[in-house]
């Protein structure tokens, strides 16, 4: 099962920064949504407010390898 939400030691992770730095983006990101301290945040909110691709970010909290879907990708792969 994938996850939906994240908490701040991912943050931490996905940002490279402290974890009270973490802690203190998610509580910020929380109180300009409007949700409760006990709410999750989801990785779509928080992708959004931090403007982060949200395919990727899924892709290294879930624990796999993001591949890029650009075109460009394709015609390399094709002209190898």
């Amino acid at each position: 099962m994938k996850k939906i939400s994240i908490d701040p030691k991912e943050v931490c992770i996905i940002l490279g920064k402290s974890p009270s730095y973490a802690r203190k983006v998610v509580r910020t990101i929380k109180k300009v949504l409007g949700k409760k301290k006990e709410h999750p945040l989801t990785i779509t909110e928080f992708c959004k407010y931090m403007h982060l691709d949200v395919e990727e970010v899924r892709a290294e909290i879930n624990g796999t390898q993001y591949v890029s879907r650009n075109i460009n990708d394709k015609q390399n792969r094709k002209a190898s």
